[in-house]
């Protein structure tokens, strides 16, 4: 059976500032300015410039499964992962994927559902920094501080804007896991292409993040 999760409610003696702090893979971004103030005299942060990523040197893809969601979309695993059958109890997912035993991690999930914001309907190169601010303000609305390891980073994978951002879980067993988030949005779907790992330390994640980007950088949409 795979592995469930739920959110994380108390601190843990782990002692969650010392796992990872932000961006431990290099993906720090500067918001390029000071920011501008809001009517209210506040200073309103600047957009954070997304960083590309060079998908060249990320794990190969392997084969492309038939065209999901409507055939607007594309979906390819890792190269030498498996895919599960699909699950008919979450419409909301796609597809997913395991490395080595299916009630184990690594896994990757795609999952679509409805978009949550009003006023970004598709994430482009010029509004990715933009997305990254929203999705963190509608992340802290359903997430405590105490579960997110590292907020939103925007992130160019390919001809494909994302943004990142990487939260603990526990499995049914009671165990930590990490879970690296990389979402987008098109054709007013937000997508999200989640990697999850056992373990909450920063080397756990650095050995395994790159499967989640490739998978992310793979995507073929379709439509508009």
């Amino acid at each position: 059976m795979p592995i469930f999760l739920r959110s994380v409610g108390i601190v843990t003696a782990l002692g969650f500032a010392c796992l990872l702090g932000c961006g431990e893979s290099g993906e720090k971004s500067s918001s390029g300015g000071g920011g501008a103030k809001g009517s209210s005299g506040e200073t309103k942060a600047a957009p954070p410039t997304a960083k590309k990523i060079d998908v060249s040197k990320l794990p190969k893809l392997g084969d492309y499964l038939p065209p999901l969601a409507g055939g607007t979309i594309e979906i390819a695993g890792p190269d030498g992962w498996t895919v599960l059958p699909k699950n008919t109890k979450d419409p909301t997912m796609l597809a997913w994927y395991y490395l080595k035993d299916k009630a184990s991690l690594p896994r990757i999930e795609i999952k679509v559902n409805d978009n949550p914001l009003t006023d970004i309907t598709e994430v482009t190169d010029e509004n990715v920094g933009e997305f990254s601010q929203k999705l963190k303000a509608e992340i802290k609305k359903t997430r405590s501080d105490k579960e997110i390891i590292e907020h939103c980073i925007p992130l160019l994978l390919e001809d494909g804007p994302w943004v990142r951002y990487v939260r603990v879980a526990k499995n049914r067993s009671g165990d930590l896991v990490q879970i690296q988030s990389l979402q987008t949005i098109r054709n007013d779907k937000i997508y999200s292409v989640d990697l999850l790992i056992d373990g909450v330390e920063a080397a756990d994640m650095k050995k395994h993040k790159d499967f989640g980007y490739t998978v992310a950088a793979g995507i073929k949409f379709k439509g508009k």
